[in-house]
């Protein structure tokens, strides 16, 4: 006989995301999650060291590192959403 699975819900007040990659698709997880009340902007956090991507972080209110290193000391759940699109016959 299978195991029951119990579900336990996001403590919120508690948790934590950081997002491994800083492009398009992490700040359209970010967005959504912080319009739709998941998560407040404040515990979010990415790294990008270039001024378009932080501003789009930023402009959220989610803290942006200089380095995924600095995200370590924050207890966070890490989420990579890294799209690699550099491939022979891609369209630019």
């Amino acid at each position: 006989m299978a195991a029951a699975v119990v579900s336990v819900p996001i403590p919120i007040d508690t948790y934590k995301i950081g997002f491994i990659g800083a492009g398009k698709i992490a700040e359209s997880i970010a967005g959504g999650v912080v319009k739709s009340g998941v998560l407040t902007a404040s515990r979010i956090r990415t790294a990008h060291l270039g001024p378009a991507r932080r501003s789009a972080f930023e402009s959220l209110g989610i803290k942006v590192f200089d380095s995924n290193v600095e995200g370590r000391s924050q207890n966070l759940r890490a989420m990579a959403s890294i799209v690699y699109n550099s491939y022979n016959g891609a369209k630019q």
